[in-house]
């Protein structure tokens, strides 16, 4: 068996000077049984997308309390804003807070537009 990947090399991370020519994305990362399945690997997403310019966001499908608030502040990075569409497609919250997601990361896309 021949091994293809001989020889290639991952991608790096652009240099600053070329970052301003790309185009920064704003990711939106589900919480339950996405971000919960696999913290570690999702805080390294996010240093990942961070060093590329983008901005990740957590919607969740939760109902806004005291508890969830808590315990989304308490589990995901610091400066990864939470936010609860609760009875709303997270797509149709997103617009109307004025949040422009490129790229959606969730378990039950049905959530994002409302098939659930």
């Amino acid at each position: 068996m021949t091994d293809h990947s001989a020889g290639q090399r991952e991608p790096s991370a652009p240099s600053r000077g070329s970052l301003s020519s790309q185009r920064r994305l704003t990711i939106a990362l589900d919480f339950d049984d996405t971000y919960t399945e696999d913290p570690a690997f999702w805080c390294a997403m996010i240093h990942a997308a961070r060093k590329f310019g983008h901005t990740v966001v957590c919607i969740t499908a939760r109902r806004k309390t005291f508890e969830n608030m808590k315990e989304l502040r308490d589990t995901l990075p610091a400066d990864v804003e939470a936010h609860f569409s609760y009875d709303e497609p997270k797509a149709e919250y997103a617009k109307r807070n004025g949040i422009a997601v490129d790229v959606w990361i969730d378990d039950s896309p049905g959530w994002i537009v409302g098939i659930t």
